[in-house]
């Protein structure tokens, strides 16, 4: 079921005193969904400037009840209350005229980039803002939902970056030969895949997510302008 949030308290900003920053806590939150073998969804909907956000997550109708004291641990002074049940809110979501699926692998906040540099708090820049204030004028919403992967797939995902890596390199950058500094195609190819495996390290203790999101809206109009501004707004 869904959950609607109506608030809660600002306390990431101040998290240069000790607090933890906002997508830390979110970040926390995943991790025990995905250790749990949960699924959630994030639901923001917008209608002539008013906002409403939502949380889906297990429990059905008791969803908010038994969701209220995780959520509040984590996001102090969150404030839930019951929302409508999944296929409620997919026959809501059905009715908008416009509807995209957003693909693609959107770089990291420069926010949290720099966090784990320097261990110094930045807060985050505005990035879904500024798409629903583009939208402001018309009806709008923005669906993003995760399917936990489980880990003995992640475990494969991780051997399979490893071979790939390990072909790469003994067919085109064998070392003692003309082409181990000679294919520069080969060299960037190879620090991607180095990147990924990074990643993929990351992923083994927090979990890795299969992730849909949707935009929706009741224009064309209003369509192309939030389209546009997410483009802009998430590099990837």
């Amino acid at each position: 079921g869904f959950i609607r949030v109506g608030g809660m308290e600002k306390s990431w900003e101040d998290a240069t005193d000790g607090q933890i920053a906002l997508d830390e806590r979110q970040c926390q939150f995943l991790v025990g969904l995905h250790r749990a073998g949960l699924p959630w969804a994030y639901v923001v909907s917008g209608r002539r400037g008013e906002i409403e956000v939502y949380v889906g997550l297990s429990g059905g109708h008791h969803a908010a009840s038994h969701w209220l004291a995780p959520l509040q641990a984590v996001f102090p002074g969150c404030q839930a209350a019951p929302g409508p049940l999944s296929g409620e809110f997919a026959q809501r979501l059905r009715r908008f005229p416009s509807i995209a699926s957003v693909s693609g692998n959107p770089s990291a906040s420069q926010s949290l980039e720099r966090h784990q540099a320097t261990q110094q708090f930045a807060p985050p820049r505005p990035r879904l803002e500024q798409v629903f204030r583009a939208m402001a004028d018309s009806e709008w919403a923005y669906l993003v939902a995760g399917s936990p992967i489980p880990a003995s797939d992640i475990e494969a995902y991780g051997a399979e970056l490893a071979l790939e890596e390990q072909e790469v390199v003994s067919t085109y950058l064998r070392a003692g030969t003309a082409e181990e500094h000679n294919n520069p195609v080969a060299e960037q190819y190879v620090k991607l895949l180095r990147a990924a495996r990074q990643l993929h390290d990351e992923a083994r203790g927090t979990g890795m997510w299969d992730i849909q999101a949707f935009l929706f809206s009741d224009s064309a109009q209003g369509f192309a302008r939030g389209a546009h501004v997410m483009s802009a707004a998430f590099s990837g």
